[in-house]
């Protein structure tokens, strides 16, 4: 895992910008903590940092050129399936390493764009061809990688960071008023923007060619155009996914470095702890962070499967003293405002620190495999989808009648009483948004964000749930917990992989219908592939999700910090002061209408602003 950074002078007038490469570099250090090194050529500047996992050795340091030095590469990610391509593509080829990188080029050399359909992988790439002066950008299918991109002065510049961005000197901190207001609705910034002006993300499963001026990026995959959308007898589907997820947990246990599996205890992480002792021939490290509250530790499901996959099992003990320890180190890393963030700081903080350089995740199972609560509301909801024949003004009194209570589950539903039509993403968004609009209000002087409709990708009548997985990837696991995962991970310099965003993996499953998907027990057509490899304490106990004591934390331990944070917002323009006081005040004295997760939310926004000087 690695930092790429890049600079195109479309003016074409030799203005060295090696002095800021050299800063973008040293803003992505600990992305890549092995090696830094940039290479001009002409009107474009390429600056890597590497994380070295596969092929350690020097001669893999980027950038890379190809044998005739007509190309050039910077590349963040893994490609897992290299090997493969190595032997049944490329075999004429003369390699000087064992790295994917030096593949992703050469199948670059051999098939242009059209490469990216051979990866199995997550990654950001950039190839230039020194002949032709053309640059290639590319971004994996699923987002996993980022990448961030502003175009100001007639120039391109690029980083896997904001903060590399941001590092360069050419781009102001100027901060984006509608990605406040996103934030603030959905708990992070959705792509295509970020929360500074005029810097916008890469879209996922897209490339861009380009020369002598910017083009926009074309997309090289889309669930819509892949996903065959087959009847399948039950069976068959619960031994493909089977086969499809020890392979995709198999293909990214390529590593040269130690590496380990996160554990939880839940389904997720155990499936993956499962299928990488059956694929491993020596032991697998597990890690598992525990507490003392034991209202919110898994530790003795983690032990049970550790016992059962006989693993090298770790257990990493975190208090709210250790919280506060890191929350200023952790916002130094925060590449945007998040209030998840943290959490997988600590996590990878400590994993590193065992000497472990990759980790296995479970995250992407909930969302291909409706582990959340969320898929079964909408579904009801979806049965409930000709109420919406009625004029609105009519749905809204009713809706006003029927959900008179203050609390934001009722707050939501009148928001999709007043709906102008029956609309599945714009109902999930509602569901999943952080404050509703009535808060928002209250709150701030913004006019809500508002759900945007769209055409939905699937027959919502045959695989809703299909429709829901590909809004929690475009929404929530893309938006906030890969973005976090990486960020966080790699402040530390460790490895993340996720073997459920398995691209092959995930078309599989999207492509089967709701009858053989209905989560009468939680991840049902996930464990009915596994058939008996989890134990039943696992597979038949209440969902937990890993998530810190937040709630308890916050009214003793991180009250002083919380309550600085909260009076310090409060005093920003667009803020309404006794409003946001009034709210914090409410949650520490017990309100059934307030929630840590808003609070933090707050919180987390004020104290990324102060770290990075936005005013």
């Amino acid at each position: 895992m690695c930092g790429i950074n890049g600079i195109v002078d479309f003016s074409k007038s030799e203005r060295n910008f090696n002095a800021e490469i050299k800063a973008m570099n040293n803003a992505l250090k600990r992305r890549g903590p092995d090696h830094q090194a940039f290479v001009k050529h002409h009107h474009i500047t390429l600056g890597h940092t590497r994380l070295s996992i596969l092929d350690t050795h020097q001669r893999s340091h980027q950038p890379m050129q190809d044998h005739s030095g007509t190309y050039s590469i910077i590349f963040n990610g893994e490609v897992y399936n290299y090997v493969e391509l190595k032997n049944e593509h490329l075999p004429e080829v003369p390699f000087n390493t064992h790295s994917d990188t030096e593949v992703v080029l050469e199948m670059f050399k051999k098939y242009g764009p059209d490469c990216l359909s051979h990866f199995n992988g997550m990654f950001a790439v950039c190839i230039l061809n020194h002949s032709t002066h053309e640059v290639f950008l590319a971004r994996d299918r699923m987002g996993i990688k980022p990448l961030y991109y502003s175009i100001s002065d007639n120039a391109l510049i690029f980083s896997s960071q904001l903060k590399g961005i941001l590092s360069s000197g050419l781009i102001k901190k100027t901060l984006n008023k509608r990605a406040l207001n996103d934030y603030l609705r959905w708990q992070s910034v959705p792509e295509p923007f970020s929360i500074i002006e005029n810097v916008h993300v890469f879209p996922a499963g897209h490339y861009a060619l380009f020369k002598s001026k910017w083009n926009s990026p074309k997309a090289y995959f889309s669930f819509k155009a892949s996903t065959p959308l087959k009847s399948t007898p039950k069976q068959q589907a619960l031994q493909n996914i089977r086969s499809l997820f020890f392979k995709a947990v198999q293909l990214r246990l390529r590593a040269d470095v130690p590496f380990a599996a996160f554990l939880s205890g839940g389904i997720d992480s155990s499936a993956i702890v499962g299928a990488m002792s059956h694929t491993k021939k020596d032991h697998t490290h597990s890690l598992s962070v525990v507490f003392n509250e034991n209202e919110y530790s898994e530790e003795k499901y983690a032990q049970l499967i550790a016992k059962k996959f006989e693993t090298k099992h770790t257990n990493i003990r975190l208090q709210a003293t250790d919280l506060l320890e890191m929350i200023n180190p952790a916002l130094q890393a925060m590449d945007q405002p998040s209030a998840d963030g943290i959490n997988t700081y600590l996590i990878s903080k400590v994993t590193r620190e065992k000497g472990i350089k990759m980790a296995l995740s479970g995250l992407g199972g909930d969302e291909l495999f409706c582990g959340y609560d969320l898929f079964v509301r909408l579904k009801k909801i979806h049965r409930l989808k000709f109420l919406f024949a009625i004029p609105r003004p009519l749905r809204v009194l009713v809706g006003k009648i029927l959900f008179f209570k203050s609390t934001t589950a009722h707050q939501k539903l009148k928001e999709i009483a007043a709906l102008p039509a029956y609309n599945i993403k714009a109902i999930h968004e509602i569901l999943r948004s952080t404050f509703s609009a009535k808060d928002i209000k209250a709150f701030t002087s913004f006019t809500p964000s508002t759900p945007h409709p769209h055409n939905s990708t699937f027959n919502t009548d045959t695989h809703l749930f299909s429709e829901v997985s590909l809004l929690e990837y475009q929404q929530y696991l893309k938006h906030t917990l890969l973005r976090d995962s990486d960020v966080m991970s790699l402040a530390h310099g460790l490895e993340v992989r996720v073997p459920f965003l398995d691209h092959q993996l995930i078309t599989y499953v999207l492509g089967l219908s709701d009858q053989l998907k209905y989560p009468t027990v939680p991840k049902k057509l996930l464990l009915e592939s596994l058939g008996d490899m989890l134990p039943k304490e696992i597979t038949h106990r209440k969902k937990m999700g890993f998530t810190f004591p937040w709630e308890k934390w916050i009214k003793n331990e991180l009250k002083p910090l919380c309550e600085k944070a909260i009076d310090d917002l409060a005093k920003r323009p667009y803020f309404n002061t006794d409003a946001l006081k009034d709210y914090f005040n409410a949650f520490i004295n017990g309100s059934s209408n307030t929630s840590w997760a808003r609070i933090w939310t707050l919180v987390a926004l004020e104290l990324w602003l102060t770290e990075n000087q936005i005013e």
